[in-house]
C-alpha cells in the first residue's frame, strides 16, 4: 500500500470538499492516510472538468479554491487527455460496452500513469479488472 499510485477519480474529490455524509467522512481518513504513506496520487483534468461544472454553475467560488488547493497540498499529478489516452480508452470502451466515455478517459489516464490503484464511488467500474479498483463507500481497502 505504501508508495502504491494512486488515481483519484472525481467522486472522492467531492465527498472531501463537500463533506455532507458518511462518505465524506471516509473520504477525509483516506485521503489522510494516503497523506500519510506518502503515496503519489493522480488525477486527470477529466475530474477537473466533471468536479468545477456543478460549483461553477452556482457561482461557489470557495468549492472551487478548495479543489485547486488540495490539488497543491496533496500534489496531485494532473494529466492532460493527450492521443495516447484517448486511443486507450477507445480500447477499454470497445472491450466495455457498459462503460460510459468519461469512465472510459479516467481508466485509461490511470493506466498510462501506471496507477496500482483506481479510488472511485462508482460500483460499475469494479468490473474493470486491470487495475485495482477500490469503492470509496467500502471504506479504506486500499
Amino acid at each position: 500500500m505504501i508508495g502504491e499510485r494512486v488515481f483519484l477519480d472525481t467522486a472522492p474529490f467531492v465527498y472531501l470538499i463537500e463533506q455532507k455524509d458518511i462518505l465524506g467522512v471516509k473520504a477525509r481518513k483516506i485521503f489522510n492516510e494516503l497523506l500519510y504513506q506518502e503515496s503519489p496520487l493522480i488525477t486527470s483534468t477529466i475530474t477537473v472538468t466533471e468536479y468545477l461544472v456543478h460549483p461553477i454553475r452556482n457561482n461557489e467560488t470557495a468549492h472551487i479554491e478548495v479543489f485547486w488547493q488540495i490539488i497543491d497540498f496533496f500534489n496531485v499529478e494532473l494529466l492532460d487527455i493527450d492521443k495516447h489516452i484517448a486511443m486507450e480508452a477507445a480500447k477499454i470502451r470497445a472491450e466495455n460496452v457498459h462503460l460510459k466515455g468519461m469512465d472510459s478517459l479516467q481508466l485509461a489516464a490511470a493506466k498510462v500513469a501506471a496507477a496500482d490503484v483506481f479510488l472511485t464511488n462508482d460500483i460499475r467500474l469494479k468490473s474493470f479488472n486491470e487495475l485495482k479498483i477500490v469503492i470509496l463507500q467500502d471504506g479504506s481497502n486500499l
